[in-house]
């Protein structure tokens, strides 16, 4: 039987610069849903292990192993763990003046709300750091904000500049994200981007372990799943809204991916 726990812990004190609102750990039960919803804090969530789905602002984003996604407030959002590999993940919600501030700091922007990152562990034991020091003493609060500044100081940006603009790989990622129901080639993709072939697929398997078309092909099939789970749409209606035009071939893609075909999905929903 799968060993499935939450620990958390919430506070609602939100009077320093920087206020710690809730932290925890959770391995998610297959599907595990949140939302949809709104938080009225900031609140990062570090994926540990599997994957799922983050939806924020009508646009879904697949989100996997050794990434992080940012919820903003009072912004309408969702999360839901794989039905088949579903998410262990840590967070952290917090509030405060300095909150908005650092995080301008980071690589996070309203087009890129998932991020990977390289200190995964680190992630982990601030957040650990900040559970066991929970309370609402004076010492409990300062132990937890030193530990929060120390996480978010990891996820500033090394030259403290706010990035202007997406690069060009964040472009392609934003461009497949935004068109992936159309019939998209690697040269539309690059092109997009402002960039060659060779050097968009080199620095795509630098950033998320993957190319572009796989990269396109895990998004596409996230929304399919998703799609599968919340609507009532035939599965071909499917596939052609993710940009397969075969309904076969995407339910051969579908299986190949998930390990069941995608009615058998819909039947575990």
């Amino acid at each position: 039987m799968a060993d499935y726990f939450k620990n958390s812990y919430k506070t609602d004190q939100a009077a320093l610069p920087l206020s710690v609102r809730n932290v925890g750990f959770q391995r998610c039960t297959p599907g595990y849903r949140w939302g949809a919803g709104t938080r009225d804090h900031y609140l990062l969530h570090y994926v540990v292990s599997g994957s799922g789905v983050y939806t924020v602002e009508g646009r879904s984003y697949p989100v996997r192993a050794g990434q992080v996604f940012l919820a903003w407030p009072n912004t309408v959002l969702s999360y839901t763990a794989d039905q088949t590999d579903p998410w262990e993940y840590y967070w952290l919600g917090f509030s405060g003046a300095d909150a908005a501030l650092l995080l301008s700091q980071t690589a996070f922007r309203r087009s890129m709300p998932v991020i990977t990152i390289g200190f995964g562990r680190t992630f982990q034991q601030y957040v650990t750091a900040i559970y066991n020091a929970r309370g609402a003493s004076l010492k409990s609060r300062t132990q937890m904000l030193g530990y929060a500044y120390l996480l978010l100081a990891r996820l500033v940006r090394e030259d403290g500049k706010a990035p202007d603009a997406p690069d060009a790989v964040s472009r392609a990622a934003e461009f497949m994200e935004n068109n992936y129901a159309d019939q998209l080639t690697a040269d539309d993709i690059a092109a997009a981007a402002g960039v060659s072939r060779s050097w968009l697929y080199r620095r795509f398997m630098e950033r998320y372990g993957c190319s572009p078309a796989a990269y396109l092909r895990e998004y596409r099939l996230s929304c399919a799943r998703q799609l599968l789970q919340s609507t009532a749409l035939h599965i071909s209606e499917i596939a052609c809204s993710v940009g397969y035009p075969d309904a076969l071939y995407f339910s051969k893609v579908f299986s190949r991916r998930f390990g069941l075909p995608p009615s058998a999905a819909r039947e575990k929903t």
